[in-house]
């Protein structure tokens, strides 16, 4: 079993369903000392369209839905959508929810 933050569109469990994710729970929390920005440029280079992503803000915070994944295998099923490891990696970092 392992843990997933996501952000942006991945909130969307629809979407992680989609994706072929099998998730047995799904948490409200938040990320502190980050920030939501737009700043991927998108794959087709349209003007005006950028992809999600977090960058160090001191003071920032970002919300997001923390999935608890069925195995850690989980995560490899979004590297195709996410372009893992070119254009997101993957980082452990301290997620709060309402239980800590």
């Amino acid at each position: 079993m392992g843990w997933y933050f996501a952000y942006g569109s991945n909130m969307n469990p629809a979407r992680m369903q989609g994706r072929g994710l099998q998730v047995s729970e799904a948490l409200p929390g938040h990320l502190s000392g980050y920030a939501l920005c737009f700043n991927k440029r998108a794959v087709d280079r349209a003007p005006g369209r950028a992809y999600a992503n977090i960058r160090y803000e001191r003071d920032g915070v970002v919300e997001g839905v923390l999935y608890r994944l069925a195995g850690l295998d989980e995560i490899t099923k979004l590297d195709p959508f996410e372009g893992t490891p070119i254009y997101y990696s993957r980082e452990r970092l301290p997620i709060v929810t309402a239980h800590g």
